[in-house]
Formats: C-alpha cells, structure tokens, sequence
C-alpha cells in the first residue's frame, strides 16, 4: 500500500485543479535466506487540490476567465451543454465541505459527497423549502434568492451548475463548495500534466533514499500496535549489498563514435546518421497551424521565418547525411482548422508531386495536445502518411540543436538510424541470429470504458537498433495478450525478420521482454503468452530437405519482465 502525508511539502501543483504528492509505498516480500524484509519505496499519485469547485473546473476544462465560465458550459446557439459540462461531472463521487458567511462552525465541517453535476443553475433551480418554525411548506423558491434571504449573501456565479449530494433532495450551488484534500485523481492526465509529473516524481538517487528514510519515520513501525502485540520488530535500516557501476555504452554513427558518458543529452554536431533515409526526400511540405481563441500570435512564425526554418532544416539534415533532392517544398498558408490543415497539406504535396507525400511537417501555434492528436489521427489513420509536429516558438528561435533533435526523429520515419551501440565486431553483440520482442498492454484510465491494447514489437536488424511494431485491441482491462493477437501481430513481423535480418534462418535465441504485469501474473505469461509464442513459431518452421521435423524447432526464450 501507498501512504500519503499532505503536510510534508512533498506536493506540487500540476494543472488542472491537480496536485501531485510524494508517499511512501511498503510491502512485505520474502528474501534470499529464508527470511522476510520489507520493501519501502517512493510512491507518487494524483490529488484533486484543495480549491473551491469554480477554481478546479475553471482550471480542469482550461477555460481562461473564471468570470465567463458560468456561461461557457452550454451551447449558446442551442442551449445544450459542451463538453466543459462534461468535465465538471469529473467531481462525481468527491467529498466537499461548503463554506460561505454567516454559515455555523458546525454546518461548515460537515462534509458531503457529490452525487451529480445537474444541467441547471442555482438561477434556474427552484425548490420548496419546509419551514420548520411553522410546520409547513413555504413558496418555491430558487437557490439565489434563497441564499440571500437565508444567509443575507449574493452568489457571485449563479448561472454555474447546481451540485446536487448523494443524500436526496439537497444541493448547493457550485460556487459555496469546496474539495475536501486528500482525494485521488482517478482520470487520465494529458500531456502537460504528464511532463509536470514526471519532473516532479524524477529525483537524484540521494534524494530518493532520504525521500524513503523519511518515509520509514513517518510510517513508525516502533510504535506500531499491531507490530508491537505480537512483538515484531523491523530494522529501519536499508540492506546493503555489493554493487558495480555499469559503464556507459559508446555510439557508433557513420563515421565516428561518440561516448555520451552521464549526461543524458544528445550531442550531434559534425556527426553523421549512421543509416540515412532509404529514398531521397522529394515528396513533402510544410504546414502553419494558426490559433484564432488567441489574439496574440506569438508563436505563430510569419512566412520569412518559415521559409528561414525550412532552409536551415534542409541544411542541418544534409549536414547529417541525410538525402534530400527537393529544397524547395510546398509550404502551405496558415490555417485555424488542423483536420483541414492536414487534408490540403496531404492533397496539395501529393497533387505538385503526383505521388503520395513522404513526410508532412506540421508548425503549431502551442503545446495543446488537441491540435497534434487531430494531425496524428488524420494523418496516421486517413491519410497515411508520416508526420512531424514542430513547435512555432521554436521555428522562430531556428536553433540548430533543435533541427538535430527534430532530424532523429525524422530520419527513423524515413527508414533510417540515428546511431546504435559500437559492437565488438562486425557480426554485433549477438553470435548467433537473435531477436528482440517487446510487449506491452494499456488500459483506459479509471471511469472511461475504453478498450485495452496490446502492442508488440520485434528487432529488425542484427544489432536490434531498428523495430517494427503491431497493436491490437485486447478486450476491455484484460492484461495477457490473447493467442488471436499474438498470432495477428507477431506472424507479419516473424516473417519479415526471417526474411530481411537473418537470410530465411530461424533465431537461435529470443529475447521477450513483457512490461506491465504484476508479481501475481508472472506464471500466466509463462502458461499462456510465452506457450503462445512458441506453439505460433513452430507452426511456421517448415523443415527443409533431408530435415526431420523433430530436428527443426524453437529457440531458446529467455523471458524478461519490466518493472
């Protein structure tokens, strides 16, 4: 279990009416020597922040100006609620407190749970109130009129949506409620709130002992009742055991070798891809996604400095041995519209060249994932067709680092290899033919009936440095890959590696490596993918002649769980 301590400081704000905290997480294993320890580690989870319910919707839907989010949550031409009101529904099954003036201690610290987001506003609620003093029902009345007769207060929002409780009959109006702290964030996180997590869950590896130091004292084990009833007593004090610092591997571009050491960054100047793009570049253009909810146009980059941007792109990437034959590509007025966008990029690149696009770079306004989840989609499922988002703060900075950074990414979709491990010799590490599988399922996020998906994916050259991949639906949060996928994902990529890597020969060694499965389902990948695996590989090795097909079977599968 995961423990959580809101008072240690270890919490960050993420967006979204979210906060991201730092706990501690513990459970009990058994060890080498037939005894038990107790594993303690760093644990980071989610929190709705503590905000009144206006803030964290107004932050959760990213609409701008708190004061025009009353009136933001329907359609103005049909008076249908939008998906903002959509989003408010996200604070389901919250606790919350309500405070306001002239509200009593007790009346204050009582908490609720809400039940639903009603499509009304406390303008539009009416109810009729039962007026204890004199034993009777009184007038309908609607919550701001009431709120002012009762509590003498004029609610500041009361075209918001009316929070109604899970005890019957009781609402508040939006404005008075409060999130109580301390509740997870169920949802999916989208890509800014992603890239603040992982900042804040990443620490140096000093840091992070003292993060579960700190964590052992704050769990208390020595003032445990339980521990101490049955007199068990734990050594707060971490295993030690004899380690080595594995050397960093040296990288083999075209021409050179480069040793990246610790730094963790890219350094690709005066360096050469080691496999350029297969086909010169010909085909392709440039795109400028504009942003009409902005009136500014910041990082919207005029025509001169998409056209400066361009020439430089082409230069760094023959720079670093890429093959492009046309440096003067289609670059497309701005549009507001990304799905247009992409349609009269993909049409207009294909009709100036009479052939299908090779590469369609796309130039956008911010960081808002909607606008690059909309040209992936159309381009990847309707078009076909490789795609490469830049940011337009960066094409106005035309910075050659970020032409190389962008450029690996590029040439691997146009066939290429940035670089691969340097390779004791020529035959690369493996002595024998060897191949490479990775796989993967997700699953929706709490509360969105999605499908899951596997995925897989296979080495592609003898120094596994290039992939291909297939995915596949996988029913709805089930976990092991079914044999039909195994079977439609893995039978293609087979026979392609047997076919381009090792000459028609079999591999003597498989690597699957398997992320995303718990220590309780360890023994089902060994009992039904990995027997999977093996029975779909058998299948398809034919004997050749004078063979037996006894004396022609499946390699060795050493099985590698990714935690």
């Amino acid at each position: 279990k995961s423990y959580f301590d809101r008072n240690s400081g270890q919490r960050e704000a993420i967006g979204g009416g979210i906060e991201a905290m730092r706990g501690i997480y513990q459970s009990i294993r058994m060890a080498e020597g037939k005894k038990m320890v107790v594993n303690v580690d760093v644990s980071h989870t989610c929190f709705w922040n503590k905000l009144s319910f206006p803030m964290i919707v107004n932050q959760l839907s990213g609409h701008m100006d708190l004061d025009t989010l009353p009136v933001s949550w329907r359609d103005r031409r049909t008076g249908k609620t939008n998906n903002k009101f959509l989003t408010m529904r996200r604070l389901k099954k919250n606790d919350f407190y309500v405070a306001h003036k002239n509200r009593s201690k007790q009346e204050t610290e009582r908490v609720w749970k809400v039940h639903d987001i009603l499509d009304q506003s406390s303008r539009d609620f009416t109810f009729t109130p039962f007026l204890r003093e004199e034993n009777r029902e009184g007038a309908p009345i609607n919550l701001v009129d009431y709120y002012q007769q009762k509590y003498n207060i004029f609610l500041q929002w009361p075209d918001l949506p009316v929070v109604q409780c899970t005890k019957k009959k009781i609402v508040f109006p939006m404005e008075v409620c409060n999130m109580m702290p301390g509740q997870r964030y169920p949802y999916k996180l989208n890509d800014q709130q992603t890239s603040k997590m992982i900042k804040f869950a990443v620490q140096p590896p000093d840091h992070r002992l003292q993060a579960i130091q700190a964590g052992t004292k704050m769990m208390g084990w020595d003032k445990d009742p339980v521990l101490n009833h049955y007199s068990l007593r734990i050594n707060a004090e971490p295993i030690t055991t004899k380690a080595r610092i594995l050397n960093p591997p040296t990288l083999q571009f075209k021409q050179s070798t480069f040793a990246p050491g610790t730094k963790g960054r890219w350094d690709l100047r005066n360096k050469k891809f080691l496999m350029p793009n297969e086909a010169p570049l010909r085909c392709w253009g440039v795109a400028v996604l504009t942003d009409p909810s902005s009136a500014q146009r910041s990082g919207t980059p005029n025509q001169g400095q998409v056209t400066a941007f361009v020439q430089s792109f082409i230069q760094a990437y023959k720079g670093h041995g890429g093959i492009v034959d046309n440096t003067n590509p289609l670059i497309q007025p701005p549009q507001s519209d990304p799905a247009k966008c992409a349609e009269l990029l993909f049409y207009g690149v294909g009709n100036k060249h009479n052939a299908r696009p090779q590469l369609l770079i796309f130039i956008l306004p911010n960081t808002s994932p909607d606008n690059y989840l909309r040209i992936k989609k159309s381009c990847d499922c309707r078009y076909g067709s490789f795609t490469q988002c830049v940011q337009g703060a960066q094409v106005i900075k035309n910075n050659p680092q970020y032409h190389s950074n962008v450029l690996m990414k590029v040439n691997a979709k146009l066939g290429g290899t940035t670089a691969r491990v340097a390779m004791p010799s020529p035959s690369g590490h493996f002595g024998r033919p060897t191949m490479i599988i990775g796989a993967d399922v997700s699953h929706g996020a709490p509360g969105i009936h999605a499908p899951s998906y596997a995925a897989m994916t296979v080495s592609m050259d003898k120094y596994a440095a290039r992939y291909a991949a297939g995915v596949q639906t996988n029913g709805y949060r089930v976990e092991m890959i079914s044999t039909r996928n195994l079977r439609d994902m893995l039978v293609p990529l087979f026979r392609h590696w047997t076919a381009n890597v090792s000459g028609g020969r079999f591999p003597d060694h498989v690597y699957y490596f398997r992320d995303g499965v718990s220590e309780g389902q360890f023994l089902n990948v060994i009992k039904y993918e990995v027997a999977d695996i093996k029975e779909i590989w058998n299948e398809m090795i034919v004997p050749k002649a004078g063979e037996k097909p006894h004396e022609v079977s499946f390699g060795t599968l050493l099985l590698v769980i990714v935690r």
